[in-house]
C-alpha cells in the first residue's frame, strides 16, 4: 500500500544518522546516505508508475521525498533538482499540502524556495520578487490557503 512506500521513504529521509560499535548515534557516511537516497529515488520511481491499482503518490510521500532530498548528504545540484523536480510534480497532482510546503521550504535556500513557487505559479510577491518579513530579514511564512487553487485541489481540508 501507499502506507509501506511512505515507511521506506521516511526511513531514508532519517538515514543521516546512525549507531556506532558502542551505540553512539554518529552522522551516517556520505555513501550511506547517498545509497538511502538512491532506494528513496527508486520508490519514488516506483510509485509514479502506479505498481498496484489506486496506489499513487500523496501528499506524504511527496512530502518524504523532499525531506530526503533536505536531510541526506547530498551533492547540492542533486538535492535541489529533486526536491524542486518533486515539488513540481506535485504542484501539478494538485497535492500541495502544509507537509509538503514545510518540507520544501526547509530543503532548499530561501531564494531558491521563492524560486520554486514562481516556477510552479506563485505570484504573491512583492515588488522586489520576494515574499519576505515586515524586518525584511527572513521569508514570510507562507500558507497553503496563500497558494495557487490548482496546487491543493486533491487535498482534504487544505485551504486553511
Amino acid at each position: 500500500t501507499v502506507q509501506a512506500y511512505s515507511m521506506v521513504l521516511n526511513a531514508c529521509a532519517f538515514a543521516d544518522m546512525g549507531q556506532d560499535k558502542n551505540g553512539k548515534l554518529v552522522k551516517a557516511s556520505p555513501e550511506n546516505q547517498q545509497k538511502a537516497f538512491h532506494i528513496a529515488e527508486s520508490t519514488m520511481n516506483r510509485i509514479r508508475k502506479e505498481p498496484y491499482p489506486r496506489v499513487l503518490p500523496n501528499p506524504v510521500i511527496y512530502g518524504t521525498f523532499i525531506k530526503c532530498c533536505g536531510r541526506l548528504d547530498l551533492p547540492d545540484d542533486l538535492a535541489v533538482q529533486s526536491a524542486t523536480k518533486a515539488f513540481q510534480d506535485c504542484c501539478r497532482a494538485g497535492l500541495v499540502s502544509d507537509f509538503v510546503l514545510t518540507q520544501i521550504r526547509y530543503a532548499l535556500p530561501p531564494e531558491l524556495f521563492l524560486e520554486a513557487l514562481v516556477k510552479n505559479g506563485y505570484r504573491d510577491l512583492d515588488r522586489k520578487g520576494k515574499s519576505m518579513s515586515r524586518d525584511g530579514k527572513r521569508i514570510r511564512h507562507i500558507r497553503v490557503g496563500e497558494l495557487p487553487e490548482k496546487w491543493t485541489r486533491n487535498v482534504v481540508n487544505s485551504r486553511s
